[in-house]
């Protein structure tokens, strides 16, 4: 079975966009990369309002390919990468769907909210 986070990381490699250490991105490719990912989501949307599953499905693995690309070009590892995603799902998996509109932010039931008490998963060390 394919992994998505190592064939994204093939995939930037391929095309030498890895960067030698980590940190924030020049203001000209993080406006790229944001741009990109705006692009996506409508593709998405058009997709979503023709109502093509799969133009949705395209839009959606396209978003995630560059969202997992822009870690790369980050310069996180693949095992950094890996480390933060099983952090945050674990921290994700102590939520509780929402009851009523008003418990969300986002005023929807679909929501899934935080718990009182929870606490959001330390990524500090992956950022060094």
């Amino acid at each position: 079975m394919s992994d998505p986070i190592n064939d994204v990381f093939n995939f930037h490699k391929k095309f030498e966009l890895v960067p030698s250490k980590k940190g924030l991105l020049k203001q000209d490719v993080a406006w790229f990369r944001y741009r990109f990912c705006i692009e996506e989501i409508n593709e998405w949307r058009t997709s979503h309002d023709e109502q093509s599953l799969v133009g949705c499905l395209d839009a959606m693995i396209d978003e995630v390919y560059v969202a997992l690309g822009t870690l790369v070009m980050h310069g996180f590892s693949e095992a950094e990468v890996k480390e933060a995603w099983k952090r945050v799902h674990e921290a994700n998996m102590l939520k509780e769907r929402a009851l009523k509109e008003s418990q969300s932010k986002r005023g929807s039931r679909l929501d899934v909210i935080k718990t009182e008490g929870w606490v959001k998963p330390d990524l500090e060390d992956l950022c060094r």
